[in-house]
């Protein structure tokens, strides 16, 4: 039936269930005061006297008003359930049928607030994998929080033996004389007092004039002659060596070559197994000169650092004064502060922390530095 539920006659919508089981569309017209409705539809024409007609709620959530009656025929039922239809009946029935319509009108106002409800809910629930996975594409670090411990440490050996081989390869390694055995003697003092970790440190020097100095994963250390002929003391030396250490036994620069290799094969690493992504971690390690550490990433290390100086009783500002003495002396940026910035923060930072913690004992390293010097000359 088109048109307005309710015109100008009281018509009421609903369904008719005859006793035959049969189920029509059907209007009902209930005058103001009438003492019988009509009830008609698809060959349908019924006067119900409304002294006969009682009233039970229903449907879903007590949204209907099931308007009941017996004739000869049997029991049949009109189902009101649309909002105008049951404001109808609150204006034109009994007491008691008008009081159901109420009811009903109220049930089913409820019952669309519960639904609107329930379809956020679901759109929330829908919703909240896809503005997960945003957040992690920009914000990454709880991923690789993740994924990076889970990683087995024999990836970081293979990338320190690669590391090893081309550096071994390139035929410049000083085995020995006073500049290596100054670098044994800072290995063997920062190790003997290293926390516990799964790698097997090795130290190397190599001739290369730049100032600089380098741990790949796994605890292959590189430090250039170019560091030690710029440093005042083996301490200073120390300082930038402790550094380096530190990165290693953070994973820092196996959790940033997890980060190049994609965000979406972290997600897999995350959410399946971490085993598939060790070898293109490893593969990735080609590119290692190119990584940069984040600030975070270097304040660790500097907090790392310096509580390994400290553990092994040797200067824990030696690193930070190089690193000053360095940017105020060289006419260019030298390949140490470009990887480690000696910021006033940090510096001022650590100093901040060696004056709370108190002067530490220390005992100096049983180096000549005068005769490391003369020996890289």
């Amino acid at each position: 039936m088109d048109g307005s539920l309710v015109d100008s006659r009281g018509e009421i919508r609903g369904v008719l269930h005859a006793p035959d089981g049969r189920a029509t569309r059907v209007a009902v017209a209930w005058p103001i005061g009438a003492r019988t409705i009509s009830v008609r539809g698809d060959g349908i024409a019924i006067d119900v006297p409304v002294d006969g007609l009682t009233a039970r709620s229903g449907g879903w959530r007590g949204g209907a008003v099931h308007l009941i009656w017996s004739d000869d025929a049997g029991a049949s039922a009109v189902t009101v359930d649309e909002a105008t239809s049951l404001l109808a009946l609150e204006e034109r029935a009994t007491p008691a049928i008008a009081e159901a319509a109420r009811a009903a009108r109220s049930g089913a106002r409820r019952t669309k607030r519960r639904f609107r409800l329930a379809v956020g809910l679901i759109a929330a629930v829908v919703a909240l994998p896809f503005l997960a996975l945003a957040f992690l594409l920009f914000h990454p670090d709880p991923l690789l929080d993740f994924v990076v411990p889970r990683l087995p440490t024999a990836i970081d050996r293979q990338i320190g033996a690669m590391v090893r081989s081309q550096t071994e390869g390139a035929g410049n390694v000083v085995p020995n004389g006073p500049a290596a055995a100054a670098v044994d003697a800072i290995a063997a003092r920062l190790l003997a007092h290293a926390p516990e970790h799964p790698y097997t440190f090795e130290f190397v020097l190599v001739r290369d004039e730049t100032v600089n100095a380098f741990a790949a994963p796994g605890g292959f250390v590189v430090v250039h002659t170019g560091l030690l002929a710029h440093a005042a003391s083996a301490e200073e030396v120390a300082g930038v060596v402790a550094h380096e250490m530190a990165h290693v036994l953070e994973r820092h620069s196996v959790r940033q070559l997890v980060r190049e290799v994609g965000f979406w094969a972290l997600v897999a690493a995350t959410f399946g197994s971490v085993d598939g992504l060790g070898g293109v971690v490893v593969d990735g390690a080609r590119n290692l000169a190119q990584l940069d550490f984040s600030r975070d990433q270097e304040r660790a290390a500097d907090d790392l650092g310096y509580a390994l100086l400290r553990a092994a009783s040797l200067p824990t500002d030696g690193m930070v004064t190089f690193f000053e003495r360095l940017a105020e002396d060289e006419p260019g940026v030298p390949a140490l502060l470009s990887t480690h910035p000696g910021s006033a923060e940090r510096a001022e930072r650590l100093r901040a922390r060696a004056r709370e913690d108190g002067a530490p004992e220390v005992r100096p390293l049983d180096v000549d530095w005068v005769a490391v010097q003369a020996s890289l000359r």
